[in-house]
């Protein structure tokens, strides 16, 4: 998980696949052992690692402004929303869990996933799955996308940018459908036109 240059390098893309660069607290939902977590410490004020596995969870490296939270997401989302303790959640990641759900389940879980960020402006969520087949369990990667981006749908978020690789592909959805900023035009300096210049009319 740490040391491998295909999960280096799909960690590298999700940071760079984010739209903000800072967020308040950032949320990892089936975080592992947290690799991915720690590197979020670079974008967030804060994070929360979850994950149903206390082993899992035993392993991740602590930091001060990073908090794991034991709970088995959606059926305890109880228990993790007290972890927040009333924090502005700005972004959400799912990386390699949504598989693991049912249909029904990850439903629910993408549903409470964007009424949680949906509420801020800089509100986003991410989602990166393994695109190869899952065995003895209900959906692909691409399935998982499919349900996560109908729930995002709904609670406003638009999609930002989706990269397709033959290993994994790699969402992100957003408060909004483009970054602020000045227009090409303006951050674009056009040449000079020769006929105008000084020189051209001495």
């Amino acid at each position: 998980m740490r040391t491998s240059w295909y999960e280096r390098r799909k960690r590298g893309l999700t940071l760079a696949a984010l739209p903000h660069e800072r967020y308040a607290v950032g949320v990892e939902v089936g975080c592992s052992v947290g690799a991915l977590a720690g590197d979020l410490l670079g974008r967030c004020d804060a994070v929360v690692a979850v994950d149903e596995s206390a082993e899992a969870l035993g392993r991740v490296e602590g930091a001060e402004r990073l908090r794991t939270v034991q709970a088995s997401l959606p059926e305890e989302w109880g228990r993790f929303e007290e972890a927040l303790r009333e924090e502005s959640v700005e972004l959400v990641v799912l990386s390699e869990v949504g598989y693991f759900l049912s249909p029904g389940r990850l439903r629910e879980l993408a549903r409470r996933v964007g009424e949680l960020v949906a509420g801020s402006d800089r509100a986003t969520a991410l989602a990166c799955h393994w695109r190869h087949e899952i065995v003895g369990w209900p959906l692909t990667g691409d399935e998982v996308h499919g349900l996560v981006g109908e729930a995002m749908t709904n609670v406003g978020l638009q999609r930002r940018s989706h990269l397709v690789e033959e290993d994994f592909v790699l969402t992100v959805w957003s408060a909004t459908g483009v970054l602020r900023g000045a227009p090409l035009r303006d951050q674009v300096r056009r040449p000079a036109d020769p006929s105008h210049s000084s020189a051209s009319r001495a």
